[in-house]
Parts: structure tokens; sequence; C-alpha cells
């Protein structure tokens, strides 16, 4: 599972990651920085910027960027002149690339400092100072790789980590940009492991392109129940610029998880899993097994919202012939906030590990629905659509109680249930086979043993046919 690491650390494994320029104003007299220009990664160009509501004769810029491989964070332009003059017109300038391998850090970060303040001269230091973040600071992730491709009507950049860069997370692995390794044609997007010079190579590709709450979709083709045990296929989100303050407290990267793998372990039968970071939280890890064999269909998606994530991945039984699935619903504090996230897709070795053989797996589709849009599915494929609907609760909020409404497109069995705010099943409507058609379920506020449930948010969760649907309602008193 693609483990975190601490705020900005030296031990950071670098997921590539987009994070636009931004400004950042943390005083009472408005003092500010921005960064305006950022070179693209692999680049020998200056890092650019501009700040706000101080004397630019009385300040000084002091720049660090984050190179992994060369030890961790330096001072740019060098640690015996650290500090960046700003014109009049408040408009500044760093030499960010003074050393072999500066042009692949991952991470940059400007602070706006006091003519005399005397920085950490780091060259280089694992962790940056807490005491620089008093001062205004303005941070920029870039992505690692410079390939581009279009997938999905989407703009992706493909990872890469060669022997120049050193090997990366997650496993840690060496990842290849190789048009042979990493590629799109009619069938969707290739992802493979592949041998090179005696190593193996991962691949990964990063969206150019942050979406926040809404529903991601991801349609695989391949035999992912059959993966060798130290193969680990991930479909995620992740902020490479997360945290960007000791407080913040989205401190796992904002990531989320789909993972088909069996970490190394070639007997276990629970062979995927949904994650809310960080996975070694209790309740935050859901792990169930997927068996085919007679179709390489699968298709997963997650619906993120403020207080819930709704899992759920659907694949062709080997036993029956049947869409099958698998859903979990995550309710709870921990559920990320939007920030600089983006979509990820990569196929890498736990722990590094070796496969058997070079291995491949073709990403159909790639989809997004904003929060509150309507429809998914569709790219072609003959997989079956949502045949099953759930509805708002009325009235929301509620007293004494309120109904539910739902629709199915067909016969099924249907579970219907409350949840609290921690996660927490309340109260069991319905469990039963229905038919097609409209239906509705009243609840009167009161858990499974008959007692009034306190006032405050719930969440009503409907499973169906292998699909499952959530909705928030709130109870007043």
């Amino acid at each position: 599972m693609t483990d975190g690491s601490t705020r900005w650390g030296g031990a950071l494994h670098i997921l590539a990651s987009v994070c636009a320029a931004l400004s950042i104003a943390s005083s009472a007299a408005g003092a500010a920085i921005e960064l305006t220009s950022v070179p693209v990664w692999g680049s020998e160009d200056d890092l650019r910027g501009r700040v706000h509501g101080v004397s630019p004769s009385a300040h000084k810029i002091v720049v660090y960027i984050l190179v992994e491989k060369a030890g961790g964070w330096w001072v740019k332009p060098t640690a015996e002149s650290p500090l960046t003059p700003i014109l009049p017109d408040s408009t500044w300038s760093t030499d960010i690339t003074t050393g072999g391998i500066d042009p692949y850090a991952t991470r940059i970060v400007a602070f706006l400092v006091p003519s005399g303040y005397d920085p950490p001269r780091c060259a280089p230091c694992s962790l940056l100072a807490d005491s620089l973040f008093e001062h205004p600071w303005a941070p920029a992730c870039r992505p690692h790789g410079s390939r581009r491709i279009s997938f999905s009507g989407i703009d992706w950049i493909v990872k890469r980590a060669d022997a120049l860069l050193g090997p990366v997370g997650p496993g840690p692995n060496y990842f290849s940009d190789d048009p042979e390794d990493v590629w799109v044609d009619t069938d969707g997007l290739h992802l493979s492991l592949s041998p090179h010079g005696g190593d193996w190579y991962a691949s990964e590709v990063i969206a150019d392109t942050s979406f926040g709450y809404g529903t991601y979709g991801f349609r695989v083709r391949g035999a992912v129940d059959r993966l060798d045990p130290p193969v680990v296929l991930g479909m995620f989100t992740w902020d490479d610029c997360s945290p960007l303050h000791p407080n913040d407290p989205d401190s796992a990267f904002r990531e989320i998880d789909i993972e088909i793998a069996r970490w190394g372990n070639a007997a276990t039968d629970t062979n995927a899993q949904f994650v809310v970071q960080p996975w070694h939280v209790p309740g935050n890890l859901y792990r169930f097994p997927i068996h085919m064999e007679m179709d390489d269909r699968t298709i997963h998606y997650f619906e993120w919202a403020p207080d819930t994530l709704l899992f759920w991945s659907r694949w062709v039984d080997s036993e029956t012939s049947e869409w099958k699935g698998e859903s979990w619903l995550f309710v709870g504090d921990e559920v990320p906030r939007p920030g600089g996230e983006n979509p990820r897709i990569n196929l890498w070795l736990h722990e590094g590990n070796a496969p058997e053989s070079r291995v491949e797996v073709v990403i159909t589709r790639f989809e997004y629905v904003p929060r509150g849009a309507v429809g998914l599915g569709g790219g072609g494929e003959t997989a079956p659509s949502f045949l099953h609907r759930l509805e708002s609760n009325r009235p929301n909020p509620f007293r004494a109680a309120t109904e539910i409404r739902f629709a199915l497109g067909t016969a099924a069995d249907v579970n219907l249930s409350i949840y609290n705010v921690r996660g927490q099943k309340v109260r069991t409507l319905l469990s039963e086979r229905m038919p097609s058609g409209a239906h509705e379920a009243l609840w009167n506020g009161t858990d499974d043993s008959g007692a009034g449930c306190a006032s405050g948010a719930y969440f009503y969760r409907m499973e169906a046919g292998g699909e499952a649907h959530t909705g928030r309602m709130h109870r007043a008193r």
C-alpha cells in the first residue's frame, strides 16, 4: 500500500505530483510571497516570484529544493550565498540548479525573510526547520517526469526514476517513461512492469488536473486477480504538496486508494482493498477477494464527498459468470479534504521484489463526474451501467420521520441501512429481495433496539445487485 511520510521530510518517498504556484500570506500586515514561474521538472530555468505588502529593500528571499537522491533539502543558490535580493518592482529570481541533479528536484519552497536573517545552510538537511515557517512562504511540487500522454481526454505525466535518480516510492522502484512501457492506443492506457539492464521498471501516470470532490472511475482489462504476489495495481489520489503546514489535518497526502495486490503473500485469498490513508489506523482499510478467470474486465469507483467515501468494485464472477461487486462506506473525520491531489494509476512492485515475468495491464477508461452531477460510464464498453437509483430523503432535515425513495432497474436483493457519523450502523431498514420499480422506506429516527437517535448528521446506504449508493440527512430534535 502506498505509505505516507512526514511533512517535507527527507525520507519522503516521491510520488510526483502537480501543485500550482501558491501565494501564502502569513502576517497581519499582509506580507506575502508568490511563485510566478516554476521551471518544469528537468529544466535549468530560474525560479521566479513576487512579494506583496513589504519593502523590497528590507527583505530577501531564501529558497530550498528537495533532491531526495542528493540527501534531502538544499538551500539555493548556494550555502555561501543563500539570500536572493528583491528588485524594486517586488519581483525576484533565483537559480535553483547549481548542483548536479538539481533540475530533478520535486519540491521547492521559498520564504520571505528580513534582510538580516541568517537561514539554515542546508547542504543538505533532512528536514526544514520549523522556524522557517514563521515567515511567509510559498511551495511548489513538480511532476517526477517530463513525458506527457493524453488518455480519456486528460493530459497525464509519465513518471520517471532511472539509475541517475535512483529508485523512489512506492516500492521503492525504478519507473520507466519509455513509450514501449507506457503507451496509449485504441485499447486504452497500457502500464507495464518491464526488465531493463537487469533491473525491473514500474510504471505510473499522473493526471495534470486536480478534480476534488466527485466520483472517480477506472475501467480495467487484465487478469488482475492473478497478478504475481509482489505486483500492485494502484488507482488513487495523491497530493505531493500535502501537508502544506505542520498543523494541516490532511497529513496523509489526501490519498484515497483502490489497490489490487497480495503484498507478497501468494497464499492470501484477499487480493484487493479500499484504503483511506493512513492505512494503519483501525477502520481505514477494507480487504476483499476478486476471482474472475472467465472475463478480464473489472470496474472500480470511489465517490468522494465532504463526510463520506463510498468505494465499489465490479467484476464477472468465475463461478456464476454474472457481474459481482464489493463496496465499502467510509465515514469519519479522516475523509480527506480536496487540495492539490491528482488522480494516479500505477503498476509497481512491493518492496521492489521482481515478478516472474513481464506484466501488463490496460486501463480502458478513466472517468470523473463532479459531485452532484448525474451519469457514469459509457466509453464504448459493454460493461453494465448502473441499474438502480437512490434519491434524496424527504424531508431533510427531519424531526419525527423521513422517507427514503429508491428505484430498482431489475429485481434485486436490497439492503438499506442507516449509519452515524462514526460509520457505525444504527438501523437496518430493509434486507430482502425486491422487484423492479419504485420503492420507499420510512425511518422514524430510532435504532435497531427502538431507542431514539440523537440529533445530528446520518447517512443512508443502499446495496442492490452489486451496486452501492449513499446519501446524507440530518435529524433535528
